[in-house]
């Protein structure tokens, strides 16, 4: 919910010239008290089929979590980007250029955001959940936390993931969500395929199905419990990415931060 005591960060439209040279807008969210001399973490997050860069930041409720974790300490203020990847036609390779060589260089400029890629976490829902598992398949080096959520891809390639030790995974779905399929179907499913080759991760399962009550949760557990933290430093690529809360076989266990 709403904050009532002032401390709310802002959230705007931004346009920007998409990897087509079209003028696209993206939606960006920053902390109560933020300034460009700050240079802060940032977390893109994905919509699902049909979606734009407008739901999460409303339906999904963006602003109201960070601005009640960043209050209540739970996390270190942190700037939220949100796109449209609809208007691509869920082409990752066109959504992923135009995350890092139109949308990022633009955070990095006009916000000063940290171009560290352990301050930099990427997450989604449903086809969004697809984007970030394409994200994690050619930019594992890019992002220190992942969140696919309620969606995956069949038949990972794990053995073609350079830096697929770095970023910190919180799988996720609802109890009864259809989306938990890609995640668990024998054989295909992402969950075996990173047991099998050893990589850690955490799967986390809300009650619901393939709905905004399911996601704002994953939301709201992927930061309070996977991001950086106030006093913390979140994991390097050099360390192999040990997150100490995340598991491997699928166990879940209680997370903890980096």
């Amino acid at each position: 919910y709403a904050r009532t005591d002032g401390k709310v960060g802002k959230t705007v439209f931004v346009p920007y010239t998409a990897v087509d040279g079209t003028t696209q807008y993206i939606e960006v969210y920053t902390p109560y008290g933020w300034n460009k001399s700050q240079s802060l973490p940032v977390v893109y997050v994905s919509h699902g089929g049909g979606g734009n860069e407008a739901e999460w930041m409303h339906l999904g409720a963006v602003a109201n979590i960070l601005d009640n974790l960043i209050a209540e300490g739970a996390v270190k203020p942190t700037i939220a980007v949100t796109m449209d990847n609809t208007y691509f036609g869920w082409n990752y390779d066109k959504i992923k250029a135009n995350l890092m060589d139109h949308i990022v260089p633009l955070m990095e400029e006009k916000y000063n955001v940290s171009p560290a890629a352990n301050d930099r976490a990427f997450c989604g829902l449903s086809m969004g959940g697809l984007t970030t598992t394409s994200v994690y398949q050619t930019l594992a080096g890019e992002f220190g936390y992942l969140g696919p959520w309620s969606a995956t891809m069949s038949n990972f390639p794990i053995d073609e993931v350079e830096n697929r030790d770095f970023p910190v995974l919180m799988l996720g779905a609802g109890c009864v969500d259809f989306g938990a399929g890609g995640f668990v179907t024998p054989e295909k499913g992402l969950k075996d395929v990173l047991t099998a080759a050893g990589v850690e991760y955490t799967w986390e399962v809300s009650n619901g199905a393939h709905d905004w009550g399911v996601w704002r949760e994953a939301l709201s557990t992927f930061v309070k419990d996977y991001l950086w933290t106030v006093e913390q430093t979140p994991v390097t690529p050099d360390n192999g990415g040990t997150t100490g809360g995340n598991t491997t076989g699928g166990t879940t266990t209680n997370p903890t931060k980096p």
